[in-house]
């Protein structure tokens, strides 16, 4: 069981993250912190790097992310992208142009290059 635990987090380029770590996780942990000091982008990162297994899973992670945040103010795992909702992923996407996050469980890193003007 162990081994399915996060011990340590590193998150650059994400929300208010420019190169952020913390290690020395354990079973439980208290988060805590001033408003707006990143509480809420820690666990964010977190979620998006454990669900990112593929680019379909890290495109899918981050607008489940923006769609939380702004609509249900929760977090779950039962999120379903309809295909309407196609633009409003591309918009998150570009929100997130080059993050890396990183713990022991998984890396997940995420660079949108614009070649020849497009």
């Amino acid at each position: 069981m162990e081994n399915h635990l996060v011990k340590y987090i590193e998150i650059k380029n994400f929300k208010c993250f420019d190169d952020f770590k913390a290690e020395g996780f354990k079973r439980v942990n208290l988060i805590s912190g001033k408003n707006n000091v990143g509480k809420t982008a820690l666990m964010e990162g977190g979620y998006i790097n454990l669900c990112s297994t593929d680019i379909d899973r890290f495109a899918t992670a981050l607008y489940a992310v923006k769609f939380m945040r702004e609509k249900l103010r929760i977090l779950s795992n039962n999120i379903s992208i309809p295909d309407h909702v196609e633009k409003n992923l591309t918009d998150s996407i570009e929100t997130c142009k080059n993050i890396a996050i990183k713990t022991n469980l998984n890396f997940t890193e995420y660079k949108l290059e614009e070649k020849n003007g497009q």
